[in-house]
């Protein structure tokens, strides 16, 4: 799997954030501190991964967005699948061969089963986590590894391993406090116990058996004589605690018996009577109160007195006061108006001057569509901006080419006048010193073979000739059908008999044969002239091919400079026309119509001011005469009028308006009183009639009688009351059923007598209560004491029991062994693996961390269930983890990381390797072995590397990493 592009929705400090540009091989991700990178590298986890379960640790975004985002990968088949998480609820889904699902199982399988864990620990990794070689068996990585080398990709052998252990913890531990053979041992021990007691203690069964018959007959006489002296006890006890309610009881019955014929009333008569009664005297205190209000009222009314001219003219009050400031603010804006209309005048001028007395202010006013003249004038500026640049680049690349040109112009001559200092000054020169060098060289093969004479040459030439002399014939022939064909056939026959005799007469010549030594030194020299002039011509050749090359590219160059003048008097020619139909300056140029443009937006402004400056002029002066015109109704005709005399007025119509209103006030309270005294007399004769009612009702002529008739009416109330209440409570302590014989009872006795009689009977009761319980407890023990002796169902059912647990000993018994077996077998395994299947590990850490550290340590040994790593130097020390220096240690856990995904990744899905400045420890000449080595990892899969440095970066640079500044 390889991360093609990602897409952070929100996510720590990110939001909607989008990062592509990585590629196959090493990419570096290049950022300052506190960038995010960190915060990336948790994004690309727990996308690819899952989200950790506490929620403090899933990095929920800061500045909004939706918890999470998508990954899109491409895997080693070249197919595309896109992962999205949100972390908030842990929704899923992935795309797939343009499927969408959210089944976790298929995506696991898709990323070769790899883990979360495995992951975090070995593929994205920051630097604390390096240093730790106990994060590859949180990884799971070793178990990983070890299945894949047993063949059995689909097995967990740590959770195997791990649930073995604990499964044979369960069953026997040494020193362990709660196991399942120790529980079964103790279990049949205590079985074994009871069934010997049981035995032991046959003899007392029948003998406690009889005591218990003889008990149980005691306790139930003694349960009768309890229940009896208690029931007595309880009921003397109940009338001593009824007597006092006797007594009330008596004595309430003998004030019933003399009321006679006493009629009783409700007693809702007197509370209506003594409600009436208060409401009639409040109401007579009423009519006294509103009757002095009454005459103060009529007194205040006759002081107050209103000027009938300003109450005529009220209505105006509200008018002035609410547009008063209005007026006065209106007379100091209209001098304002007046100074800022004269100010902006000045201001027009300033900026007609500025833009130029031709051009004409209604004209300037009038331009519409600056937006887009400003836009045309940047784009055309840009443009020419461009085809100076262009200009400016072709004139120095034509420049460039004039230099080499020269350059190679020059090369050209100095191999000329090389090539002529080697003697062949052309090509049938060199054909002539090949010749040469070949008869040369046939002589001095001849002399080392002892030949001397010459030959004739005649037998050499003989087939040469028959070949001219065939085409001399084919040449006659073809000259009576085609003359062209005809006549290049016999120019090429002669040229070839030219030749023949031409060497003929050469080999007859032959100088007599030289000395060894001599031809030799010719052969030699031939060779270096031959050699050196081939070497000269295709040099030659080349300085031709590359002036012609550099001539034509000078020409594309001239070329595009008559372009781009073309281009560029084109656009001058569209400037000016453009200048033309908006009447505008023909000497403004694209880069200053901005400023002419803001003068001329300025110059609309300050002509869109005076407008608003004269509109607001003509109303405030329409305000401040409308408010004159009201003001001269009301004042006197020898006042002008102005804000002072209006202020006057306004006082003046607020204090007759105020005389007004308290007389209008003072007028209606006087009604309202009025109305209310003759409400309440109306009252008070109403509660007269209510009072006479209630008299003649019961029987009375006066307030004295009324009151005496319900006192006496309580008193028998009370004792009806009294009655019923100590009625109740005789019942409830002594019963309901027999209430008169209670009453008969307590009538018969006295307090001293039942108090004597109750302290009898209750010593009797506590002498029977304790004889019973002595009673029961000797029974109980009866009973206890048989329990623990021999009974045939409880012996039977303990020999099961031993028996039964015995079972579950022995099969725990083996459960345990064969568990233990597995462990060990296991353990077997892995170390065999490790003999015979781990060196492949071994070598990819080796190779890496030997190119890392450029051959400093000698060899390297890997124990990863002993979570053991040590190395050797070239003197042949050993050193541990721990011995070494904290870049060393870093080095060493990273090369044996990338020796592990190696290994891991042969059976496979390739993931994604992510390291977050790894290299901070490291010197600068490891720094760029490093670089080699994760560039040589790299080929076939990914590796992203997040780094703040900048040294880093360039190293990397060099490398040909992929470079993604953050």
């Amino acid at each position: 799997m390889k991360i093609d592009h990602l897409h952070i929705d929100g996510f720590g400090t990110f939001h909607d954030k989008k990062i592509s540009g990585f590629s196959e091989g090493v990419t570096v991700l290049y950022g300052e501190n506190e960038a995010g990178k960190s915060t990336l590298l948790d994004f690309i986890r727990f996308t690819l991964f899952g989200y950790p379960r506490l929620k403090d640790e899933r990095r929920s975004p800061v500045y909004g967005g939706k918890h999470g985002g998508s990954i899109s990968l491409i895997n080693s088949a070249n197919e595309a699948v896109t992962v999205y998480r949100e972390g908030k609820n842990h929704q899923f889904h992935f795309v797939y061969k343009g499927k969408t699902t959210s089944k976790e199982h298929e995506y696991q399988q898709l990323m070769g089963n790899a883990s979360s864990d495995l992951y975090q620990n070995v593929y994205a990794i920051t630097l604390d986590e390096l240093i730790s070689i106990g994060k590859l068996s949180d990884s799971g990585m070793e178990d990983r590894i070890f299945s894949l080398g047993m063949g059995l990709s689909g097995v967990d052998f740590g959770g195997f391993e791990k649930d073995l252990v604990t499964h044979s913890k369960e069953y026997y531990l040494s020193g362990g406090k709660k196991q399942i053979l120790l529980e079964l041992t103790n279990q049949i021990e205590e079985r074994e116990g009871k069934i010997a007691d049981l035995r032991r203690k046959m003899d007392d069964y029948n003998r406690l058996t009889e005591l218990l018959k003889q008990l149980e007959s005691e306790c139930a006489e003694l349960a009768k004589q309890r229940k009896t002296t208690i029931l007595n006890a309880n009921r003397l006890t109940a009338l001593e605690r009824a007597y006092p309610h006797f007594v009330e009881y008596v004595s309430a019955k003998k004030i019933i018996s003399g009321r006679d014929s006493f009629t009783l009333h409700p007693q809702q008569i007197r509370e209506d009577y003594l409600a009436y009664k208060a409401e009639f005297n409040a109401a007579q205190k009423l009519i006294t109160q509103f009757t002095a209000e009454a005459e103060d009222l009529k007194r205040e009314l006759a002081t107050l007195k209103t000027n009938k001219n300003l109450d005529k003219n009220a209505h105006v009050l509200d008018y002035f006061k609410s547009t008063l400031e209005l007026y006065r603010q209106a007379a100091i804006e209209i001098e304002q108006e007046k100074a800022k209309i004269v100010a902006t005048k000045r201001q027009i001028d300033s900026v007609l001057s500025q833009l130029g007395e031709s051009v004409q202010p209604d004209i300037l006013i009038g331009i519409q569509g600056t937006l887009e003249l400003r836009n045309t004038s940047v784009e055309i500026y840009d443009q020419q901006h461009t085809l100076v640049q262009k200009l400016d680049r072709t004139e120095e690349q034509l420049l460039q080419y004039q230099s080499t040109h020269a350059d190679l112009t020059r090369q050209l001559e100095e191999v000329d006048t090389e090539i002529r200092q080697t003697g062949i000054n052309s090509t049938a020169k060199a054909e002539e010193v090949e010749r040469e060098r070949i008869e040369t060289d046939t002589l001095f093969q001849k002399a080392l073979s002892g030949s001397t004479a010459p030959t004739s040459g005649k037998e050499s030439f003989l087939p040469g000739i028959i070949a001219a002399g065939c085409a001399l014939i084919a040449a006659g022939f073809l000259l009576l059908y085609n003359t062209l064909l005809g006549g290049t056939l016999l120019l090429i026959a002669g040229l070839l008999l030219f030749f023949i005799f031409r060497n003929t007469a050469k080999s007859k010549t032959v100088a007599p044969v030289q000395d060894g030594n001599q031809m030799n030194r010719r052969l030699k020299e031939l060779e270096n002239k031959l050699q050196n002039y081939r070497t000269l011509s295709a040099k030659r050749k080349e300085l031709q091919r590359q002036i012609e090359e550099l001539s034509r590219q000078q020409k594309s160059e001239e070329n595009k400079k008559e372009s781009i003048l073309s281009e560029s008097e084109n656009l001058q020619k569209e400037w000016e026309q453009l200048l033309r139909e908006k009447q505008l300056p023909l000497t403004l140029t694209p880069r200053s119509m901005e400023s002419f443009l803001s003068g001329v937006d300025e110059l609309k402004k300050q002509y869109q001011r005076i407008k608003e400056a004269e509109d607001t002029l003509l109303h405030l002066t329409k305000t401040k005469e409308d408010f004159e015109e009201k003001l001269r109704i009301v004042l006197p005709k020898n006042e002008l009028p102005n804000y002072n005399t209006a202020l006057i007025l306004i006082q003046q119509l607020e204090e007759n308006a105020s005389i007004r209103l308290r007389h209008d006030q003072l007028q209606e309270n006087l009604q309202k009183i009025e109305k209310s005294i003759h409400q309440k007399q109306e009252e008070t004769l109403q509660l007269q009639e209510k009072i006479d009612q209630l008299f003649q009702l019961t029987g009375v002529s006066s307030e004295q009688e009324f009151y005496a008739r319900f006192e006496k009416q309580e008193v028998y109330q009370k004792a009806e009351e009294q009655l019923q209440t100590t009625s109740k409570a005789i019942q409830s302590i002594c019963g309901q059923d027999n209430f008169e014989q209670t009453l008969e009872a307590l009538t018969q006795t006295n307090p001293s007598d039942l108090q004597i009689a109750t302290i009898e009977a209750k010593e009797l009761a506590e002498t029977t209560e304790k004889t019973y319980e002595e009673k029961n407890r000797e029974l109980a023990e009866c009973k206890t004491e048989i329990r623990h002796i021999l009974e045939p169902d409880e012996m039977y059912a303990l020999l099961n029991e031993r028996e039964a647990l015995q079972t579950r000993l022995d099969d725990a018994a083996k459960e345990w062994l064969t568990t233990k077996i597995a462990l060990r077998v296991l353990s077997d395994s892995k170390q065999k693996y490790e003999t015979e299947k781990q060196p492949e590990v071994i070598t990819y850490t080796r190779d890496y961390f030997r190119e890392i550290t450029a051959n400093t340590y000698e060899d390297l040994r890997i124990s990863l269930s002993e979570k053991h790593v040590s190395l050797i130097d070239t003197s042949g020390k050993t050193k541990t983890v721990e011995q070494l220096s904290r870049g060393t240690r870093e080095q060493l856990l990273l090369a044996l990381r990338m020796g592990l995904i190696e290994e891991y990744e042969k059976s496979s899905e390739p993931l994604p390797v992510v390291l977050d400045d790894v290299m901070v420890n490291f010197d600068v000449h490891r720094s760029a072995n490093l670089a080699k080595a994760l560039n040589r990892f790299g080929i076939g899969r990914q590796v992203i590397l997040f780094t703040c440095h900048e040294h880093t970066r360039d190293l990397f640079a060099e490398n040909d990493a992929t470079i993604i500044t953050w």
